[in-house]
């Protein structure tokens, strides 16, 4: 089953409104477009999209929440047979969406799960599985949370920031491994405005950036495909990415043809191989061998 649902498969144009919406950026409606040539059970990936129309995945992430925001894409939970939320479902709207309109990923929807009754389940019928996954998962909260502070902000305890999350948001399983990649994003936006003397709001209180505003979404989309692999360096005044060229590009100045030692947060150990750097100033681009570990020129 796919995790996209096309409100226009019947209709032969695009909705007037949508184009003499005034609150929309030319590129939002160029994505709205994009998309609503996709079949009814597209399977929808940010990477995938951004690659097929030659944006990043966070310039991408943008329009895609502009759409939302604006009314043109509704965004919900897909649910499973057992009851849990799964990845990410999109609507693409034919009219826009209001929010006092009831969707079938509304309060209704969410409040009505048929939650089994274990009153009469004994220990022993625990699933040993589903514990060791929720150890993982705290694990993996409680690395969010450390990278959280190095950002600048706040929170309370591990424990008492992770039952309080684990209970306002149903599909935090779901959620959790994508926090980590938010803040990740949401640090780079943050040196991207340094370095354009712009403003950026400090860092939330966790309790509030985990609350029912559910800030991570502005960076992150749970069900979109994680790399492990993928080059997300700590972008800095000397090493941002642009927008222009879709590439991390690096301006910093070297006494050599071209640096050997950048600053990006990584090591020689952990940098993913292949990550690849544009310089500035003509001086061509370099990408990072693992096996020498070292960074070669293209």
């Amino acid at each position: 089953m796919g995790n996209f649902f096309n409100e226009l498969r019947s209709f032969n144009s695009i909705p007037r409104e949508l184009v003499f919406d005034k609150t929309l950026s030319d590129r939002a409606r160029f994505v709205y477009v994009y998309m609503s040539c996709k079949p009814e059970d597209w399977e929808f990936f940010l990477d995938t999209m951004a690659k097929e129309i030659g944006y990043s995945v966070d310039t991408l992430r943008k329009y895609i929440n502009e759409l939302v925001a604006s009314g043109w894409i509704e965004k919900g939970c897909q649910q499973n047979n057992n009851g849990k939320f799964g990845a990410v479902e999109y609507i693409l709207k034919a009219t826009k969406f209001s929010d006092t309109e009831k969707t079938r990923h509304g309060k209704n929807t969410t409040q009505n799960n048929n939650i089994p009754n274990n009153s009469n389940t004994s220990i022993e019928n625990i699933n040993i599985k589903e514990i060791n996954n929720k150890k993982e998962l705290k694990e993996k909260f409680a690395e969010f949370v450390s990278l959280y502070k190095k950002m600048g902000g706040r929170a309370r305890g591990i424990d008492t920031e992770f039952n309080d999350f684990t209970k306002r948001h149903k599909d935090w399983a779901s959620v959790i491994p994508y926090l980590s990649i938010a803040v990740q994003r949401e640090e780079e936006e943050r040196a991207k405005a340094q370095f354009e003397k712009r403003f950026f709001p400090e860092p939330k209180l966790l309790q509030t950036y985990l609350g029912k505003q559910r800030a991570w979404e502005l960076y992150v989309t749970v069900g979109e495909e994680i790399n492990d692999n993928e080059y997300r360096p700590k972008t800095t005044i000397e090493l941002r990415w642009n927008d222009i060229y879709n590439c991390y590009l690096y301006t910093g100045q070297s006494w050599n043809p071209f640096p050997t030692d950048i600053y990006d947060g990584y090591t020689k150990e952990n940098r993913p191989d292949g990550a690849r750097i544009v310089l500035n100033n003509g001086r061509g681009s370099i990408h990072w061998s693992a096996e020498f570990k070292e960074w070669l020129k293209d």
